[in-house]
């Protein structure tokens, strides 16, 4: 009976044992998840605001080409008008080439 008593005090203390022990490593275990946790909710937050900059970059980029395309079609239309101008003074130009021309004649057969 002492033998037994004995026998269920070292049992009772070695199961104590192993639930100290298992907890010990359960509260390890926590504790990493815990940390593994922190490290994937940061690289998330560094996820997000680099998906925010390269979103921002892109709206920017986009705002420049529409920018620009809009510069490009206004230059273009300055273009056709500066061209149309140009070709209205050539014309000008030749009728006054063309009086010039007729008006020397004159005076050359009026000299002759």
């Amino acid at each position: 009976s002492l033998n037994a008593a004995r026998a269920a005090q070292e049992m009772s203390s070695a199961v104590a044992s192993a639930v100290e022990a298992a907890d010990l490593r359960s509260k390890a275990l926590l504790t990493q998840s815990e940390n593994e946790v922190s490290k994937l909710s940061q690289l998330l937050n560094e996820a997000r605001l680099e998906s925010e900059v390269v979103s921002s970059k892109a709206r920017a980029a986009e705002a420049d080409h529409a920018f620009y395309e809009s510069k490009s079609k206004r230059l273009e239309q300055e273009k056709l008008l500066l061209e149309e101008k140009l070709s209205s003074l050539r014309s000008d130009i030749e009728v006054g080439a063309a009086r010039l021309h007729a008006m020397q004649c004159s005076c050359d057969d009026a000299a002759a």
